[in-house]
C-alpha cells in the first residue's frame, strides 16, 4: 500500500494531534478507574506503565484508521474519523486481549 505524502499542515502535524486525543483518552480513561482518587494518581508508576500498554496500540490503530481513511474517503474530517472509530476500537480490543489472557493464564494455573 502506497501512502501520499502529506501536503498540508493538517495532514504534516495528524501523527502529533492524533497522539494528543489519544493521549487524553487514555488518561480519562484511566481516571475512571474506581482505585484512582487524584489526578497525580494517573502518574504514578504503575499507572505510567498501563498507559503505555493503552497509548500505542491506540496510536498506532487510529493511525491506521486515518491513512485508510485519506485512501478512500474524501473529505476533511479525516482525523475525526480515525479519533472516533480508532480508539473505541483499540480500547476494546486491548481489554479483550488482558481478559482472554487472564482466563488463559487461570485455566492453565487450575490445569498445570
Amino acid at each position: 500500500m502506497e501512502l501520499a505524502h502529506p501536503t498540508t499542515q493538517t495532514e504534516r502535524l495528524a501523527p502529533a494531534y492524533l497522539a494528543l486525543i489519544v493521549g487524553i483518552s487514555c488518561l480519562l480513561l484511566f481516571s475512571l478507574d474506581h482505585e484512582t482518587t487524584s489526578f497525580w494518581k494517573l502518574f504514578e508508576p504503575g499507572n505510567l506503565v498501563a498507559l503505555i500498554f493503552y497509548f500505542l496500540p491506540t496510536w498506532i490503530m487510529t493511525m491506521i484508521v486515518y491513512y485508510l481513511s485519506i485512501k478512500y474517503r474524501s473529505g476533511k474530517s479525516h482525523i475525526l474519523l480515525a479519533a472516533l472509530i480508532g480508539i473505541p476500537l483499540a480500547f476494546t480490543a486491548i481489554i479483550l486481549f488482558f481478559m482472554l489472557g487472564i482466563k488463559v493464564v487461570q485455566e492453565f494455573m487450575i490445569s498445570g
